[in-house]
């Protein structure tokens, strides 16, 4: 894995430019080379800026999410902020961002572990899970899209989206379909999909699964599967309520945002109306690729 570093960077994911500013000249901003597949040259829609040092002390701030894990949400006078904890923190974080109340302007800011250091830092923490993700969630439920658990495959011009659980068998499919000299694999774990005019778009993300692959792509597709492994290789199609259940619950949702979710919900009914929504049972194996191909 290459490792590449700049004072700033601008990324492109889901047609979504972010760009991550460092505040100071002896602080770099790291990144590797799947994220630099996602670079942009375009004007950025998200500005952050980052810093190392101490963190803000919030004023009046609520608790809005706990993840009950690496990272809490909360909320001090019109803004957000996200608190980031490592496993040996001890309960304190080491970084925080806070950002305006549509998650468009930002500041990174990293606690220096001994004050006497010098204010450099490995900072592929900046855009890198969880911050990177939960951003990208909270973006897209400002009325912009959906993240999915998804392999997204782009095969002769034409895409395929298979949506599962962990273990469901999306890799599994990456691996089979990626065999193919004309096949691209978007992502095999993260997929964004958007709606441009009246056409729903996938992009790939950054974020891949078990396949090092990722593309920044965006191609429309036809159908959803929702994939599961099986004794034989089966189509059966979705009513609309029973295909917005699914989607709800393999995506990222925003929980914590009313607004958000009511979009969320919104979204997936209006995806599962226009494409249609079919399980797949598959056996993992040449076969699945036979079958698919029949009936896409």
């Amino acid at each position: 894995m290459s490792c590449f570093f700049s004072q700033k960077i601008k990324i492109k994911i889901a047609d979504i430019v972010i760009s991550v500013t460092s505040k100071k000249s002896n602080f770099r901003i790291a990144y590797d080379d799947i994220l630099h597949g996602f670079l942009s040259r375009q004007d950025p829609e998200v500005i952050i800026r980052a810093s190392s040092g101490s963190l803000p002390n919030l004023k009046n701030k609520e608790m809005i999410f706990d993840s009950g894990g690496n990272w809490t949400l909360l909320k001090s006078g019109g803004r957000h902020a996200f608190c980031l904890y490592s496993s040996d923190s001890s309960g304190k974080p080491y970084a925080m961002a806070v950002f305006n109340s549509d998650f468009r302007r930002g500041e990174i800011f990293f606690k220096l572990s001994d004050p006497s250091e010098k204010e450099r830092f490995d900072t592929r923490l900046h855009f890198k899970y969880p911050l990177d993700e939960i951003l990208m969630v909270n973006l897209l439920a400002k009325k912009r899209g959906l993240m999915v658990h998804g392999c997204g495959i782009k095969k002769t011009g034409k895409g395929l989206l298979f949506v599962g659980k962990s273990g469901a068998g999306k890799s599994t499919m990456a691996r089979l379909l990626g065999k193919d000299k004309k096949t691209a694999i978007l992502n095999d774990d993260r997929i964004i999909i958007r709606k441009v005019g009246d056409v729903f778009y996938m992009y790939g993300t950054p974020w891949h699964g078990d396949i090092r692959i990722c593309s920044k792509d965006r191609i429309r597709f036809k159908n959803i599967f929702f994939i599961k492994h099986a004794q034989k290789n089966y189509l059966k199609a979705l009513n609309k309520t029973d295909a917005v259940a699914r989607l709800i619950s393999r995506s990222f949702v925003p929980f914590w945002d009313k607004k958000g979710m009511e979009f969320t919900m919104d979204f997936c009914s209006d995806l599962s109306a226009k494409v249609p929504c079919f399980e797949f049972g598959f056996i993992p194996d040449k076969s699945a690729l036979d079958y698919i191909r029949t009936k896409t």
